[in-house]
This record gives C-alpha cells, sequence and structure tokens, in this order.
C-alpha cells in the first residue's frame, strides 16, 4: 500500500509561507544584531587603547652666534657744556683805505700770515716812495755837510777861520744827520702804511664771517673785521658733580687720566671725564641682550645647541658694544642676532658671526685699545689674553 502523500491545502500553504517567512526575518534581524554589536565593541576596545600621538615641536631657530669681545676700556663720566677758543683775535684795519680783494671764505681754517683783506695800496705806495726820496735827499745833504765840517775843522787848526765859521759848520753836520734818521723814520713808517693794506691773519685758526665786502671803505682802528679763533686747544666749561670731581682729581694724581678727543669751538658738546682706570672687559652687541622687568639677559649656546639664558649686569657703551660686568665668560657663546626666536632651554641652528658687525651707531665713548681677542668672523671664536 502506497505511503500516504502529505497534502496541504492552500490555506495551510498560505500559512506555511507566512511561518516560513517570519523565521528568515528573525535570523536575519538576529544576525545584524549581533554585528551591530561586534562593530560597537571594536570601536569601544579601540577607544580605550586610543593614545594620541606625539605632537613635533617647531624646527631649531637660526641665530647667529658669536662670543664676546675682550677689550681694554675706560669708564667715562659725561656732562654737558660749552667749547670756547683758547685764541680769540677780531681784525681790525690798521690803515683807511677801500678794500679791492678778500681772498678767504667764510669759515676757512687760515694759517698765522695768511691774507684776509687787501686795501688799496696805491695811496700808500705812492707816500712809500716819497719817504725813500726824502731820504736820499737828507742823505746827500749829509754828505755835504760832513765835507764842509772837515774843511772848517782843518782851516780852524790852522787858525784861519772864525770860532763862528766853525760852530756854523758844526751844527749843519748835525742838521744833515737829524734830517737823515727824521728821513728814515718816515721811511719806515711809509713802508708799515704800506704793508697794513694787507691784512693778515694773526693766529692760526678759523676765521668767522667776513662783516665787510670789496668795496667798503675801511677806517684806520675802528672798522672791525672777522674774528679768528684758535681750534688745536680749546676749553671746556661745565658743571661737574663733587663726586666725579674727586675722581677726577684723585685720577690726575695717580697719572691715569686719558685724553679726551677734540671738539669745535662755540657749540654744545658732551664732555667725558674718566672716572677709572685702564682694565680689561667683555663687549657684546646690544642687540644680543634682552630686559626682563629690572634684569638683563644673553642666551648662550651650550655643546649642544641649547639656548641657556643668562642674566648679566652691563656697563657702558664702548665703540658701539656694550660692557659686560659680570654673568658672561670669555668663552662662552652668545646668541648675537634672532634673540625673539629663542625660548629658554630650547634648541637652535647656530651659525658664526662678528660681534662688531652688531654694533650700535653710538660710538661716543671710544676704547682705550684695540686688543680684540674675538675672531672675525672666522669658522670658530677663540680669545686671546691681552
Amino acid at each position: 500500500m502506497l505511503p500516504k502523500r502529505l497534502v496541504h491545502s492552500p490555506l495551510d500553504r498560505r500559512f506555511y509561507r507566512t511561518k516560513a517567512t517570519g523565521t528568515t526575518s528573525a535570523k536575519r534581524l538576529h544576525i545584524g544584531s549581533e554585528r551591530l554589536i561586534v562593530v560597537a565593541l571594536s570601536f569601544w576596545l579601540a577607544g580605550c587603547n586610543n593614545q594620541q600621538p606625539a605632537v613635533q615641536g617647531p624646527p631649531p631657530a637660526e641665530v647667529t652666534v658669536s662670543k664676546p669681545e675682550q677689550k681694554e676700556v675706560v669708564n667715562w663720566n659725561e656732562f654737558t657744556g660749552r667749547t670756547a677758543a683758547v685764541k680769540l683775535v677780531t681784525v681790525t684795519a690798521r690803515v683807511s683805505g677801500y678794500i679791492v680783494d678778500i681772498p678767504f671764505r667764510e669759515g676757512d681754517l687760515v694759517h698765522k700770515g695768511d691774507l684776509l683783506f687787501q686795501i688799496d695800496p696805491r695811496p700808500y705806495q705812492h707816500a712809500y716812495e716819497q719817504a725813500v726820496g726824502q731820504l736820499q735827499q737828507a742823505q746827500a745833504n749829509q754828505q755835504l755837510q760832513d765835507a764842509t765840517f772837515a774843511r772848517q775843522q782843518r782851516l780852524r787848526e790852522m787858525r784861519v777861520i772864525a770860532s763862528e765859521d766853525y760852530d756854523t759848520a758844526l751844527s749843519n753836520k748835525n742838521q744833515a744827520t737829524a734830517q737823515v734818521i727824521a728821513a728814515q723814520a718816515a721811511r719806515d713808517s711809509a713802508q708799515l702804511n704800506l704793508e697794513f693794506t694787507h691784512v693778515t691773519s694773526p693766529i692760526g685758526g678759523r676765521v668767522s664771517r667776513q662783516l665787510v665786502n670789496i668795496g667798503n671803505l675801511v677806517q684806520a682802528d675802528s672798522t672791525r673785521l672777522p674774528t679768528v679763533v684758535s681750534i688745536d686747544l680749546i676749553y671746556a666749561y661745565f658743571s661737574i658733580d663733587e663726586l666725579a670731581a674727586l675722581t677726577f682729581q684723585r685720577l690726575t694724581r695717580e697719572g691715569k687720566l686719558a685724553s679726551s678727543p677734540d671738539g669745535k669751538v662755540g657749540v654744545h658738546l658732551r664732555v667725558r671725564v674718566a672716572s677709572s682706570p685702564k682694565y680689561d672687559a667683555l663687549l657684546v652687541a646690544d642687540r644680543a641682550i634682552g630686559s626682563d622687568q629690572d634684569q638683563s639677559f644673553v642666551y648662550v649656546v651650550d655643546s649642544k645647541n641649547i639656548a641657556r639664558l643668562r642674566h648679566i649686569k652691563t656697563g657702558q657703551l664702548a665703540e658701539g658694544l656694550r660692557v659686560v660686568k659680570s654673568g658672561l665668560q670669555p668663552d662662552d657663546v652668545v646668541i648675537i642676532n634672532g634673540i625673539i626666536k629663542v625660548r629658554p632651554d630650547s634648541s637652535v641652528k647656530p651659525q658664526q658671526g662678528a660681534m662688531e658687525r652688531f654694533s650700535s651707531n653710538d660710538i661716543a665713548t671710544p676704547l682705550t685699545s684695540s686688543k680684540s681677542s674675538a675672531s672675525r668672523g672666522g669658522a670658530d671664536a677663540t680669545k686671546a689674553t691681552p
């Protein structure tokens, strides 16, 4: 007997399909939930094990470095003063006449005897020639009177003339001698007046403005011409405090006073007075020095190219470089350019430079010598013992 075949009705078929479909959907939903759980678990585990990546700092700053200069300097006190000439002469015409030539220019440096003004010499030349002629006339008359007196003296010895004639011959001889002397004085005076038409500088120095022009009439001993002042040595008048005065006197007595540079006459100036003997000092450029409130500092580069902040005590300027009194050693490598890019204990990329290239423009305080011991742009800055 054949087995019975399972026969489903259409309703049963629909029910079966619906049931099968629901089972499949449930399986799919279960599988999707598992996948979501796995993904979420993966993100959670990754978040627990997440580590921040290392932050890379900026590259080392490029800076210029140099060892400090070592030179011999002197400390100075500065005061405001005014200069005055040691010699001052107001030139005045010594003869009257009209100006015909002015060979100098206002403000020129002149030497003693240089021509400043030329007064018309023709009237004085004629007067001189006239005096010379009168002198020759007097000398001729003197010769005649000398010869007449000699004859009268011989005749008197022979007792052939009267004493009155002898006395007259002697008087005429003496008068002729006096006339020669007077004529010589007149000639010399005329010669002086002729020379005075050449108005020359009585001293060497600087001449002021001319005051008169060509064609002006000048009067003897009254018309003022330019002023000439000496400039080789000058006076400087200034006020000084008691402490600086005592220091100056002490250094003068000890023979340690350094000389000051020359100045210009008649101007305001800064007067420098030495306040210390010569001493060796370290110097750096002003642009290498930073300021932290009331403290000054520099950056010193060590052997590992790390910038170390170093507090220093500064002094005066010397040839554009700043004196460092303390806080710095001769072998220290100082950053002289680019300190604005540097932070304490940061890495730098140093490049060798010369300290003097970064000196300031203020060179009012000079050095006393040039015992520089730092190299000029070499590969390695070295020091030499002064």
